[in-house]
């Protein structure tokens, strides 16, 4: 009979081979943490992963560049790292801890994180592959650059299905580093698919739009009158687009489209400003910087004025003819009949249009206001005769949407959704302030008005359940002597002296304002609702060369924690400081996030 080996060797075994098997363990899950984080450090250099705009995640797909390799080798790499990782945590060694509690909850997070870090990394980098094949490859035509941007939405439309709905994992009991690192993971995907939803309408609607046949609305808006958030709407034309290219009808000056009112105004807008009859006169229609709004009731006035129907309506203004030049170069724009030709380029066109065509035109009204049209059939002409990309295409379009110097609204959802995708139909949000003008002077003094805004709290209390802030704006009235009696005014009626500033200060705030109050006894021309924002304005008159400083305050509730700087599309954008002990410097050329903890 064999004797039994003594217990404590029995125990001592399984406890070399417990200690042994964790150890293995745990350099497995060490292993697959290394990995993981490995990951992440990559995808921390694709700046796909931290757009903050669609434009941004475009560069980023076609970058040339990032951390020494193209994007696309930096996200494999990636993709291999978090395979390794999930192999590891997914070994025989580790699948005990899975019964564990709390262990079995880590091992699960790691599992699940890695396999869709790994899916998500892959496939973006089949999508940054497809991309740059596209935008790399793509005929600089017309018809050539709508497929391309079709491609692009295509490729994009396949990103966005294979990183939806991805799990990832228990979110409860994790511990710290694994909790963070989840979390960061969680942000960084949902940036991402955030910009996907944003993309992929954006390439789709847009390539629609190209590829047509699209009729829409063009308005050409001047920048030397402003009207709330973009220029004044002087000429029109119908816009063609068929294949990539554009064809335009004539253009005719709105002021020779006055009409019966052909077109229901939005209730609130009537309330604001029914008495200037918005839905007759075209130089009014956008006195709301609603544009969707806007759009609507001019393509109904279109129509009902007999000059046909329309799938939408868009407006560009110099400051997007300025970009536009860039692209194309200068372009030759026809004279009047016994003229020559002029050359316009992206340094000129708004000296042009500014200021020069009245010295030019300054005894002939019915060629002046005839060459804004003139100078955009041009520019948007030269489009389809120039050797220009896709890429480089919807890289103007979004950036200058992005400042409201193009507008676009369609009547055709997918359109529409590719215009409100790069912030060009001018739907307001709950959040957002601006600090707009609407030149009533009948003059063209809007760029020798300098503008700057101040934001902070107010030293008066707002409540308990609400914050007070305080704005100051400073109006400097800088207009030279030696103007055009139509550039400097006074217009004709008119008892203010030439040289004088006259319009409306518009205040855009958030649609939950409340206890509004300016420190001047200025005339209030407009206040209430403005669909998800609310309108204050007020009548100011400023000679030249002088200055004031209009102060605003309102309250906010509490809850509240940050507003969007809406652009106010002025050729030179406004300049605004925000906060008092801290004051950070910035702009309205793009829309910007204050954080209302700056203020304090």
């Amino acid at each position: 009979m064999k004797r039994r080996p003594p217990l404590r060797w029995i125990l001592l075994f399984f406890a070399t081979a417990l200690i042994a098997w964790a150890v293995f363990a745990g350099l497995a899950l060490k292993g697959a943490a290394d990995h993981a984080q490995a990951g992440m450090d990559l995808l921390t250099g694709v700046e796909g992963f931290n757009a903050d705009t669609t434009g941004e995640l475009l560069d980023a797909a076609t970058s040339d560049e990032v951390l020494g390799d193209d994007a696309s080798e930096v996200l494999r790499s990636a993709a291999t790292e978090f395979e390794q990782a999930n192999t590891q945590v997914d070994s025989a060694a580790i699948a005990p801890l899975r019964f564990l509690p709390v262990v079995g909850t880590q091992v699960n997070s790691v599992d699940q994180l890695s396999s869709s870090a790994a899916t998500v990394s892959e496939s973006a980098a089949e999508a940054f592959d497809g991309l740059s094949e596209v935008l790399d490859s793509e005929a600089a035509t017309p018809e050539g650059r709508a497929q391309a941007v079709a491609d692009v939405g295509t490729t994009l439309l396949q990103f966005q299905g294979e990183v939806s709905n991805l799990g990832l994992g228990p979110i409860a009991g994790l511990l710290p580093p694994l909790a963070r690192a989840r979390d960061d993971f969680s942000e960084r995907l949902g940036r991402i698919q955030q910009r996907l939803d944003e993309a992929v309408p954006a390439a789709l609607g847009t390539a629609e739009f190209l590829q047509g046949p699209s009729r829409y609305l063009l308005f050409a808006a001047n920048n030397a009158e402003m009207r709330s958030g973009s220029g004044m709407f002087l000429q029109a034309a119908p816009l063609e687009v068929a294949d990539g290219e554009f064809h335009f009808g004539e253009f005719e000056p709105t002021g020779d489209l006055l009409a019966e009112p052909g077109t229901e105004l939005d209730p609130e807008i009537e309330q604001l400003w029914g008495s200037l009859e918005p839905d007759r006169e075209f130089r009014n229609v956008n006195l709301t910087p609603r544009f969707d709004e806007s759009a609507r009731m001019a393509s109904d006035m279109w129509e009902s004025s007999g000059r046909g129907s329309t799938d939408g309506v868009m407006a560009v203004d110099v400051v997007a003819l300025e970009q536009l030049l860039e692209l194309v170069g200068p372009v030759e724009v026809p004279g009047v009949v016994g003229e020559a030709p002029t050359v316009v380029t992206a340094e000129t066109v708004a000296q042009d249009i500014l200021l020069e065509q009245y010295r030019a035109y300054e005894d002939d009204r019915n060629e002046r206001r005839d060459r804004l049209g003139r100078v955009a059939t041009s520019v948007l002409e030269a489009l389809n005769n120039t050797d220009v990309s896709a890429s480089e295409l919807l890289d103007v379009l979004v950036a200058v949407a992005t400042g409201r110097h193009l507008l676009a609204w369609s009547s055709i959802p997918e359109q529409n959704a590719a215009w409100k995708a790069i912030g060009a139909n001018g739907e307001t949000v709950d959040n957002q302030l601006g600090v707009l003008l609407d030149n009533r002077g009948g003059d063209k003094l809007d760029p020798f008005l300098d503008v700057s805004v101040t934001l902070t709290k107010s030293e008066s209390s707002g409540g308990s359940e609400s914050t007070r802030l305080r704005m100051e704006i400073e109006l400097t009235n800088n207009t030279p002597h030696g103007l055009p009696p139509y550039v400097a005014g006074p217009a004709v009626g008119s008892t203010y002296p030439e040289g004088t500033y006259q319009g409306f200060l518009h205040f855009v705030l958030p649609g939950t304002v409340t206890d509004i109050e300016h420190a001047l006894d200025l005339p209030v021309v407009a206040n209430g609702p403005d669909g998800a924002a609310y309108t204050h304005a007020v009548w100011i008159d400023l000679a030249r060369g002088s200055s004031e400083t209009v102060v605003l305050e309102f309250n906010l509730p509490t809850d509240m924690s940050q507003l969007t700087i809406l652009p106010s599309a002025r050729s030179a954008p406004v300049p605004w400081t925000i906060g008092r002990t801290q004051p950070q410097e910035t702009n309205d050329q793009l829309p910007r996030q204050v954080e209302l903890s700056a203020l304090s």
